[in-house]
């Protein structure tokens, strides 16, 4: 009859011994699907960060505090952003 204990494995770290209850390759195979890998809610939602982050350093940079601002406001300033930015970027490609 087998010991429950049969899967455990003893490893000795620092002064004394260590119980893992997982074989060495189920550990590495998890850690490396979620570093590898990540869940795709935690990506999509550092990417609305990354965006996000960017627009108010747009805004700030022309001297808008979006903190200040209703939804219509920020899209207006965006917009008005955007217009100036793509025509800087057609007067320079000329």
């Amino acid at each position: 009859m087998p010991d429950y204990m049969d899967h455990v494995h003893r490893w000795t770290v620092g002064n004394g011994p260590v119980l893992n209850r997982w074989h060495q390759w189920i550990i590495d195979r998890w850690l490396t699907e979620r570093v590898v890998h990540p869940d795709r809610s935690l990506y999509e939602e550092f990417e609305r960060l990354h965006r996000r982050y960017h627009l108010e350093q747009l805004l700030k940079a022309r001297g808008v505090d979006p903190a200040n601002l209703t939804e219509d406001q920020l899209l207006d300033e965006l917009r008005q952003a955007i217009a100036e930015l793509k025509a800087e970027l057609e007067a320079g490609s000329e």
